[in-house]
């Protein structure tokens, strides 16, 4: 993912390596970049990247009785392996939603994964479906250029305030040069994460949470109109827990307009959604 404001929802001191802590994260929650950079380095130090062969598709893996081993086939030449791992992964390839008229709609449409870089959204009338873990990432982002923005919102995601800070260089130091410092910031992240995870076995415990993603949405959103659209009806912590502190102000912009619905059809610019709303794209 390469979207506007593609980070990760864990801290990066959690999302990291127990045998290669990076001292150096930018920010308590490292964006896209600098994750793939970290990624990137680490395969390098340990020699990983060796072993790795890029843009390589396995086209056929047959077993052979006389040479006791696989025989691989890929574009660039066969492989021999006496051990054969299917690791593809089921979220590498995105799914557009099965929208009638949606391959006829006029303008340019694209899924969040395979960001369109090259189009200039600036002064645009924009339509996002959906508002899961990405879209309450780059919706923030291009929501101060685009001239109107269309949120459809199947189903509301309960979000909390994300924590997210720069961290100084005084503190990357203190990292680099107390190592069990860091150690200890990721054991509190560890501690907190388990005890959330943990908590979503007791509604009651659950119900807490939900007061924090209430002052989320009441300190992002004055409309009492739009806090009754994007609050759930069900307790936190039955769907996937978001984290944004920019995601509420964001729809509550002048120029944004959230249509609590689903995607129904496409016809031509025009977009219908699930309870009849209709909007321009």
């Amino acid at each position: 993912n390469t979207y506007p404001g593609c980070a990760c929802d864990v801290p990066s001191a959690l999302y990291s390596y127990s045998f290669a802590p990076n001292p150096g994260w930018s920010r308590v929650f490292a964006g896209q970049a600098e994750i793939k950079r970290y990624l990137q380095d680490t395969a390098e130090r340990h020699g990983v990247m060796a072993h790795v062969r890029l843009h390589h598709e396995a086209l056929a893996a047959r077993w052979s009785d006389a040479d006791a081993c696989w025989h691989i086939d890929t574009p660039h030449g066969g492989f021999r392996a006496r051990f054969v791992i299917m690791a593809c992964g089921p979220m590498h390839e995105p799914v557009l939603p099965d929208v009638p008229g949606l391959d006829s709609f006029a303008g340019e449409v694209f899924h969040s994964s395979r960001w369109r870089h090259d189009i200039d959204l600036a002064g645009k009338r924009v339509a996002v479906i959906g508002t899961g873990a990405s879209a309450i990432q780059f919706v923030p982002e291009i929501q101060p250029r685009v001239a109107w923005l269309t949120v459809f919102q199947r189903t509301p995601h309960w979000v909390l305030p994300k924590m997210d800070q720069h961290l100084p260089a005084l503190v990357r130091r203190l990292f680099e040069r107390l190592p069990l410092t860091q150690l200890a910031m990721r054991g509190t992240v560890y501690g907190i994460f388990e005890t959330l995870n943990g908590g979503m076995r007791n509604v009651a415990a659950m119900k807490q949470f939900q007061r924090l993603a209430r002052l989320n949405i009441r300190l992002g959103i004055g409309d009492a109109a739009l806090r009754r659209k994007v609050t759930p009806d069900y307790v936190i912590g039955c769907k996937r827990v978001l984290q944004s502190s920019d995601w509420y102000p964001a729809l509550a912009q002048p120029n944004v307009d959230v249509i609590a619905s689903g995607l129904r059809e496409v016809r031509g610019n025009t977009l219908v959604a699930s309870d009849g709303s209709t909007c321009e794209a």
